[in-house]
């Protein structure tokens, strides 16, 4: 680790095999601590490797269970993170809920008003001061094409990481991506709809969310906890 500090200009991923689990988490909570990295998860990765856990049976390849012969990976880079980075993934919690908009003419008129409730409640949120970007962009990319579906979302950082403001937190680190401690993508798409039901049409909000620190998780909690109650109200 210290080797690295010292050459983090000449290598772009340090790694390192780790023989018992204890070793690992005092590494990665070593690593959590170095200028540079502090705080950033998307500047750490690790891997589970299970030695000699394929054999073969009868000329099929089977994996073993409760295979002991266990070994760790970690790596660390002193690059700028990617915004949008699967180790930084949020899978609790909340994830997606659905919106019933009644609607006269067309769904898409559903569509635009979960839209425009979203952005509403977005830049209600209290002390905290948000970006949205509404556009059109593939599910789970760094924003690389992979030749998915291209859907509606309403993309949501800390306006301050928008260009529009050079403000700093106590929790910034120089190597944070340029979105700031968290990106949140909300995708909206029509669910159903409901023929025989005073033409109400289904939407559904699909949350990806990407917390780099524990602030960052911190404020996607906050944003997400009162999200479904305040989008789906009727009472506007």
């Amino acid at each position: 680790i210290h080797d690295s500090s010292f050459f983090q200009n000449h290598v772009t991923w340090y790694t390192s095999l780790i023989a018992k689990r204890s070793s690992l988490d005092s590494i990665y909570q070593k690593l959590q601590s170095v200028e540079g990295i502090w705080g950033n998860r998307g500047q750490i990765r690790t891997v589970e490797f299970q030695q000699d856990n394929i054999y073969e049976e009868n000329g099929e390849r089977k994996k073993k269970e409760h295979n002991a012969r266990v070994r760790w990976g970690i790596a660390w880079t002193f690059e700028r993170a990617v915004g949008r980075v699967r180790s930084c993934m949020l899978r609790g919690g909340l994830q997606s809920f659905v919106v019933s908009i009644p609607v006269s003419d067309d769904v898409v008129d559903a569509v635009n008003e979960v839209s425009s409730r979203l952005i509403t409640y977005f830049d209600g949120v209290r002390d905290l001061s948000l970006k949205c970007i509404d556009e059109y962009r593939e599910r789970n990319t760094d924003g690389t094409t992979n030749g998915s579906v291209k859907e509606r979302c309403i993309t949501v950082i800390e306006e301050r990481f928008s260009g529009a403001s050079t403000s700093h937190h106590e929790q910034d680190n120089r190597n944070l991506p340029h979105e700031g401690h968290f990106v949140m993508d909300a995708f909206i798409s029509i669910k159903n709809t409901h023929q025989n039901s005073s033409d109400n049409v289904d939407v559904e909000v699909c949350l990806e969310m990407f917390a780099h620190t524990t602030y960052g998780m911190m404020l996607v909690n906050k944003i997400r906890d009162q999200m479904p109650g305040e989008v789906g109200r009727t009472n506007r």
